[in-house]
């Protein structure tokens, strides 16, 4: 019988692509006493938030006061810092709220990291100006690659979209032409009484799940009766959390604390040099996880790790 969560997991896991850039990053000579202080909003000093906060101290270094606010309490004011770095969605949802209290006291701008883009939209009104962020997601094409390398002959890729990724659907359309992929898709409302009705008939149509970063579908209540379904029907799902590869997933293709960190950092030296941070951002780079006991029980001859890292490799450089 099938397990969620096969014990031992056997997992490889490998840097997909390098991140750019990744040689030039901290402070640079001469303006480490410009940059100053950067005040860190976290909910949790542990798991991924302190894990991106430790890779930063080792970035910055003695180059960057880091200052790291918990949330709550509130209020909190703002203070003479440079740049205030929100990890997670809900310290970025405290900082906006704290934002439209006192507009005015907020000069500096916020970096939002360790989320998805959905929410960072949904808030971005709130912050002051010349704020930015730093994306969990994946670009959207990057799951197509994967799919086209380890899975040629499954050209059906099957996708529910839900509130927080209807925008995605435009870029994946156009990402599955240029791949001469199909795309079967179905959208599922937020007062969607039941989603598995909607599953069972994409499925029957699809060589393949795509699970996008949507929590009205992929949830703690709904995924495990997911992996079950697309088991039974041995279809591989292909999502955007490890967790979910030791959940039952075939693969996973996730963003990393040290490369969040190492984006943060990148970000900051452009305010640095250039006073503005950059643009809002995906994810510079990726690592793919690969439950091998079901790709195996699925049928799936999935290359090595080294083997798919160079297939993938001038994707996206």
């Amino acid at each position: 019988m099938w397990s969620s969560d096969p014990t031992p997991l056997n997992r490889r896991q490998f840097w997909a692509w390098p991140l750019a850039g990744a040689a030039v990053l901290g402070v640079p000579a001469g303006l480490a006493g410009q940059a100053g202080r950067v005040q860190v909003w976290v909910s949790d000093t542990g798991g991924a938030q302190g894990e991106v906060i430790g890779h930063l101290r080792n970035l910055w270094g003695a180059q960057v006061q880091l200052e790291v606010q918990p949330v709550p309490p509130l209020p909190a004011l703002p203070g003479e810092a440079r740049l205030h770095l929100t990890l997670g969605v809900r310290p970025l949802a405290e900082l906006a709220a704290q934002v439209q209290r006192q507009p005015g006291a907020w000069t500096a701008p916020v970096l939002a990291a360790l989320l998805p883009e959905a929410a960072y939209v949904l808030l971005a009104r709130s912050l002051p100006a010349g704020s930015s962020g730093v994306w969990l997601d994946q670009p959207p094409e990057r799951y197509l690659s994967l799919i086209q390398q380890v899975m040629p002959r499954r050209r059906r890729v099957g996708v529910l979209f839900g509130p927080a990724t209807a925008a995605l659907e435009p870029a994946l359309d156009r990402a599955a032409s240029d791949r001469q992929l199909v795309l079967v898709k179905s959208r599922v409302q937020e007062d969607t009484p039941n989603l598995f009705p909607l599953l069972r008939n994409l499925l029957a149509d699809s060589d393949v799940l795509l699970a996008l970063p949507e929590p009205s579908i992929y949830n703690a209540a709904t995924l495990q009766n997911i992996l079950i379904a697309t088991y039974r029907q041995r279809i591989p799902v292909v999502s955007y959390a490890e967790s979910h590869v030791r959940a039952g997933a075939t693969l996973s293709l996730f963003t990393t604390p040290q490369v969040v960190a190492r984006q943060v950092v990148a970000a900051s030296r452009t305010l640095w040099l250039a006073g503005a941070l950059p643009a809002p951002m995906y994810a510079a780079s990726g690592t793919v996880a690969v439950n091998e006991q079901v790709a195996r029980s699925l049928g799936l001859d999935v290359p090595n790790p080294e083997a798919l890292q160079r297939m993938l490799a001038g994707e996206f450089r």
